[in-house]
């Protein structure tokens, strides 16, 4: 398989992971944190904060796959997503 640039077929399978898995963590626990927090410290109720903090998600969602592929430190990506599932997983068990 012939790359172009400097990405291998592993870094960019990597870079995938890190951009799927790391993104859904990541915007799971914003969204879950938001409709928690948002209502408890702004005093809304808690419809106004599950919506917001649904739609919240899908930016964090994009902010981490724009994040994968635009950083050169692809350790710090896996670390990091790594970390997220390692919290999400804590929270919820």
């Amino acid at each position: 398989m012939k790359t172009t640039g400097s990405r291998s077929g592993r870094e960019l399978l990597l870079r995938l992971l890190v951009a799927a898995l790391g993104g859904y963590a990541w915007a799971a626990l914003a969204g879950v944190t938001l409709s928690w927090g948002l209502p408890w410290c702004c005093g809304w109720s808690r419809a106004q904060g599950v919506l917001t903090g649904s739609l919240s998600s899908v930016v964090f969602y994009l902010l981490a796959v724009v994040w994968a592929f635009s950083t050169h430190r692809l350790h710090l990506a896996l670390l990091i997503s790594a970390l997220l599932w390692g919290v999400m997983l804590g929270w919820v068990y």
